[in-house]
C-alpha cells in the first residue's frame, strides 16, 4: 500500500496493529457497522480518504449458529451499511 494514502478503518477488535504494520497513516474509527448514520457520519468526517477498508466482521462459525441475526446484521447488513456510505459520500479532494 501507499505510506501517503489516507484511511479509515473501523476495525475487527484486534486488527489494529496488523493494519498499523502495513499503512504508512492511518486512523481507526470505532463505530457499530450496523449503525448506518453512525458509519455514514464518520465516512463523511473524513471524506478526504482514499481508502476505507471494513475488518467488522462477525467470523465464529458457532456464533453464526447460536446468534445467527447477530451474524447477518453484522457481516450482510454491515457491508451494506459500508458500501451506503461511501457512496453517499462525495470524496473531497485532497
Amino acid at each position: 500500500m501507499r505510506s501517503s494514502w489516507s484511511m479509515i478503518c473501523p476495525p475487527r477488535h484486534g486488527q489494529e496493529s496488523r493494519v498499523a504494520a502495513n499503512v504508512g497513516s492511518f486512523e481507526f474509527q470505532r463505530v457499530d457497522i450496523r449503525d448506518a448514520r453512525a458509519l455514514e457520519s464518520v465516512v463523511k468526517t473524513h471524506a478526504k480518504a482514499d481508502v476505507v477498508l471494513h475488518l467488522a466482521a462477525q467470523v465464529a462459525v458457532t456464533t453464526s449458529v447460536t446468534e445467527p441475526r447477530h451474524d447477518f446484521e453484522v457481516n450482510a447488513l454491515g457491508t451494506f451499511n459500508v458500501l451506503e456510505a461511501c457512496e453517499n459520500t462525495p470524496k473531497t479532494p485532497s
